[in-house]
């Protein structure tokens, strides 16, 4: 199995508000269309979130590259279908 890890830095108070908040709803989750929560642990200033692997990459980069295309049924097709 695959596994994201997302980093997030301790010392700063918005990122363990953020933090909080992830670990709030990802435990909770129990749909489908949402990506699953594995566990978490700490490095020295650093807590590691692992999550599920997402073949598409991220939200916030599939986003970016529908604002840069005009043709976003072309995009979505090759996300769908050739996984590109």
């Amino acid at each position: 199995m695959v596994f994201a890890i997302k980093s997030i830095k301790l010392y700063d108070k918005n990122s363990r508000n953020q933090f909080k908040n992830d670990l709030k709803v990802l435990s909770a989750n129990k749909c489908k269309n949402i990506i699953s929560f594995y566990g978490a642990f700490f490095t020295e200033r650093n807590v590691k979130i692992l999550l599920e692997y997402m073949n598409l990459g991220s939200l916030d980069k599939i986003l970016k590259q529908i604002k840069q295309k005009k043709n976003f049924s072309l995009l979505v097709f090759q996300k769908v279908f050739y996984q590109k």
